[in-house]
């Protein structure tokens, strides 16, 4: 009874229809969702643990950064590990595979991100 049920609803049938595009939409939610504690870390740390929100510039400021975006990523993986992808691999494998593809990320990043040098 269940199954017929679960056949019946229009929502069930449109993203089994349309696995990949499904997970795609989950996939740029989860990024979304991950930008929440990203900022709220970023928040706490520039205005409450180091009170630098007024010098853009400083050390403190770029650890908030730093910390936030540590943050974002390692909920994103999460996210999308359990609720997009349902990943069975080795998650030891998996984490630590996605450390160095952060840190790569995180390294182009600041290699090509502007600096005021180049004004």
């Amino acid at each position: 009874m269940e199954e017929k049920k679960k056949k019946g609803n229009a929502f069930v049938r449109w993203t089994e229809k349309h696995a990949e595009f499904w997970k795609f939409i989950k996939f740029n939610c989860a990024g979304a969702l991950s930008n929440i504690p990203e900022l709220a870390t970023q928040l706490i740390l520039v205005y409450l643990v180091f009170k630098c929100a007024d010098a853009p510039e400083s050390r403190e400021t770029k650890i908030a950064y730093y910390c936030s975006t540590f943050v974002g990523y390692a909920v994103a993986f999460v996210l999308n590990r359990k609720i997009t992808f349902h990943a069975d691999a080795n998650p030891f494998v998996s984490t630590i595979l996605y450390i160095i593809m952060v840190i790569f990320t995180i390294c182009c990043l600041l290699y090509t991100s502007p600096s005021p040098r180049d004004a």
